[in-house]
């Protein structure tokens, strides 16, 4: 039976006639250190932003988005045309309902279709605002939908109250 670790399992070499059980335990040790620096440096470029100070109106504005949790992830093209289309539908949000204050949006990318944001969580604003954005968000499509697994963004937004 093979270890089990993170989620997946940890391929040991074949065994030759000559290998003592300490080479085959280090081997497994290694293969084993691969997939812990593999995962640590997949979540340590998951916190890098990918769009910053994007300017949608007088009211908001997209601080940062970013990819923030999950192995997988999505071309960057296509996640930011995806998050375009609803720019405006953001936007009206901000306008009809005034509020001020950062409020963060989250969604989750499936793997391996055109991907509806699912598991949307908002953070901060009035509820309003978090129904108008949820209706928004529910229209994002990533065309290549994600790869390597399922991936989790956030966009941090910041409202002001329009005049300040």
């Amino acid at each position: 039976m093979k270890p089990f670790f993170l989620g997946r399992s940890i391929p040991r070499p074949p065994p030759t006639g000559s290998e003592s059980p300490r080479a085959s335990l280090r081997a497994g040790c290694l293969a084993a250190a691969s997939l812990v620096a593999a995962f640590l440096a997949s979540q340590a470029e998951a916190q890098e932003p990918f769009d910053e100070n994007l300017v949608l109106s007088p009211e908001v504005t997209i601080v940062r988005g970013a990819r923030v949790q999950g192995p997988g992830g999505a071309y960057l093209d296509e996640l930011r045309a995806g998050v375009r289309r609803i720019h405006s539908a953001i936007a009206r949000c901000g306008e009809v309902h005034p509020a001020e204050g950062i409020v963060a949006l989250s969604f989750r990318l499936r793997r391996g279709r055109p991907a509806p944001a699912s598991q949307i969580e908002i953070t901060g604003g009035t509820d309003e605002l978090r129904r108008c954005l949820r209706r928004a968000a529910r229209r994002i499509r990533v065309q290549g939908g994600s790869y390597g697994g399922p991936a989790r963004y956030e966009y941090v937004l910041r409202f002001r109250r329009a005049g300040e």
